[in-house]
């Protein structure tokens, strides 16, 4: 049973959902009835295309990207999977979720696991009548950590990898594999049909998350010594190289949709879960920092009925669920913290929410309220204020000048963590945590999540 939430104030709005899931309802915010959801792991906003990267890492998705409706200024709620797409799939902050453990071989409870009674995306689809899967190749979001909630099918492409080849880690191609593997499954999956059912279709494609190791065909398209000097040439070329992978895997998946016209009936929305550091901030990968390069990531949408644009207000993947149920005319089975963006779309009168990052396991956050950005570590106190229009890679710290703007920030952020733990509180938890395979470890391990850093 899902916990009863009552007398929960929200600091945010809820999804403007009044008219109802029948037609009438689905009419007045365009003419989708299915979605699609495409998560691609650690991709930042400024390495593809239609963000203005020079290199060709996105010719597919630059050429839908004119059609659609582009956000230009996302920001994740975290940088590193697990609690990203926990907000993803609730529409509820990290904190509030709750779940931060970041001890892979010490299953430490209810911080490790998705709270059965929180309900997920997938769960208010079901709900109303929508047919359910996900095809995910990150381990992070495995049903041992409770994301199949709500799914009829749901399915752990490295699980598949593993039964299908006891040696496919020493051969290390289990992410070029999987990325195949993934398109293949959704494919067949929508081959398989569900008559007149709308359905609820979620991917999370892993690459280009390290270890980079992409195509040969990929990988000849971004020759490292085009990418000067320093440390990381031949990390960023890789990991260009993998982004141009997946952009190649999703040509066959839309050649499937435009095969039976489902773009006239599909919202399809592609989001990243997290950034990449190439040395910006003195480190690499993603997890430790909430500087822009591990927050900032694209999000792209197309809304059959809904006119294409490009957005440069701030939004945050807190924002997917509330506006993926206000178009489809659903209401949220439970609260929600984000917002729909659908009057942002529509050119209705928008004011800018903050947007709340939080590692978790460490006790470092921001909050980024532009031109505002602050950064605060609660254990030491210490804040750097950054002006993200003027100084985007966050390269001065203003803090020191600017007192009224911190105190202010933190005062929005104290407020927001106190609401946060309120409406958590109202959720129950599995305090009997989750038993993960030494397996498991290995491939997590494999993802760079070592014991406890």
């Amino acid at each position: 049973m899902k916990a009863r939430i009552l007398g929960v104030i929200l600091l945010a709005s809820m999804p403007a959902c009044s008219e109802g899931a029948g037609s009438a309802g689905r009419d007045a915010r365009g003419s989708a009835k299915n979605l699609l959801l495409i998560t691609i792991d650690t991709l930042r906003a400024d390495r593809v295309g239609w963000m203005g990267y020079e290199r060709d890492t996105t010719p597919l998705l630059d050429a839908r990207a004119v059609e659609g409706q582009v956000f230009e200024a996302a920001i994740a709620q975290a940088p590193w999977t697990r609690p990203s797409i926990a907000t993803l799939m609730t529409g509820l902050h990290p904190s509030t979720v709750g779940l931060t453990c970041h001890n892979f071989r010490v299953p430490k409870g209810e911080c490790d696991v998705l709270p059965q009674s929180m309900t997920t995306l997938a769960e208010t689809l079901r709900g109303v009548g929508h047919r359910t899967a996900g095809f995910v190749a990150n381990i992070n979001v495995d049903p041992i950590f409770g994301f199949d909630q709500g799914f009829r099918e749901y399915v752990s492409i490295s699980e598949l990898l593993s039964a299908e080849d006891p040696d496919w880690r020493m051969k290390n191609t289990w992410k070029s594999g999987g990325t195949e593997l993934l398109t293949d499954r959704a494919i067949q999956w929508l081959d398989g049909g569900g008559g007149d059912e709308p359905f609820f279709l979620y991917l999370h494609y892993l690459d280009p998350h390290e270890p980079y190791d992409p195509p040969a065909e990929d990988a000849a398209l971004f020759p490292v010594a085009s990418y000067g000097e320093g440390k990381t040439p031949a990390m960023e070329a890789a990991y260009d190289a993998e982004i141009h992978f997946v952009d190649r895997e999703l040509e066959r998946l839309f050649a499937r949709l435009d095969r039976d016209g489902l773009w006239e009936t599909t919202a399809v929305l592609i989001v990243s879960d997290h950034g990449e550091e190439f040395e910006e901030h003195g480190g690499w990968y993603h997890g430790y920092t909430v500087f822009d390069e591990q927050l900032r990531v694209p999000m792209l949408a197309w809304w059959p009925g809904i006119e294409p644009g490009r957005f440069g207000e701030q939004v945050r993947i807190l924002d997917v669920m509330p506006t993926v149920l206000d178009l489809l005319g659903v209401a949220p089975a439970s609260p929600l913290q984000g917002r729909s963006l659908l009057p942002l779309v529509r050119g209705e009168a928008w004011s800018e929410d903050g947007a709340l990052s939080e590692l978790g396991y460490r006790p470092l956050a921001s909050f980024r309220s532009p031109p505002w950005k602050l950064i605060v570590n609660e254990a030491t106190g210490d804040v750097q204020l950054f002006d993200v229009e003027r100084d985007p890679a966050e390269t001065a710290d203003l803090a020191a000048e600017n007192p009224g703007v911190v105190a202010e920030l933190l005062e929005r952020r104290r407020e927001l963590a106190l609401a946060n733990e309120g409406l958590g509180s109202n959720f129950e938890r599995d305090a009997a945590g989750v038993s993960i395979s030494p397996e498991q470890i290995e491939r997590l391990e494999a993802l760079g999540y070592v014991d406890g850093e």
